[in-house]
């Protein structure tokens, strides 16, 4: 079973690195919540419940993903969306599995929403730098190799991007 749990956890991490590679902002929202079914499945799965934290705010993702992805609708264009879905994301890791690491995943995927919901690509990136390592450690401790490979890679891709747009624009000014 663990098995399983952890090759389901590496089948979310390559869905994951995907939207990293499509085109769209709607490709890249449809794809990242694929990645939120699969990845909350493997934390769901993972012994004695240490994922729970990580399961509830992925299925949380989901949602928000759903909401950013219909943003030109009137009822979803509002910013008091991101304000939600950041004050869902905080609390709902802690309450879900109320233990110190817990809140690691909180911060993360409240960064996370900070990051979909920015208005430039830098302003996402930067809010993934921040996201990123607090994710890292969470999937250290509950040991989901899956969750330790995607964030390492996550934080090595966003950061080559975002220094090298930096140099881009150094040089073209």
């Amino acid at each position: 079973m663990e098995l399983i749990c952890q090759a389901i956890g590496i089948l979310a991490m390559i869905l994951s690195v995907t939207s990293f590679q499509l085109k769209t902002k709607k490709q890249i929202i449809v794809m990242q919540c694929m990645t939120g079914v699969v990845f909350a499945i493997h934390y769901f799965m993972l012994p004695g419940g240490a994922g729970i934290a990580g399961g509830v705010v992925n299925v949380i993702a989901i949602l928000r993903n759903l909401v950013f992805y219909f943003n030109y609708k009137p009822i979803f264009k509002s910013k008091l969306w991101v304000v939600f879905f950041a004050i869902v994301m905080g609390t709902s890791a802690i309450v879900s599995r109320p233990e110190p690491i817990s809140v690691f995943m909180c911060i993360a995927m409240v960064f996370n929403t900070l990051a979909v919901s920015a208005d430039t690509p830098v302003g996402t990136r930067k809010m993934i730098l921040i996201s990123s390592p607090f994710a890292f450690v969470y999937n250290i401790v509950i040991f989901s190799v899956g969750g330790i490979a995607n964030e390492a890679l996550v934080e090595i891709i966003t950061a080559i991007t975002f220094f090298k747009e930096k140099a881009l624009t150094k040089k073209d000014a």
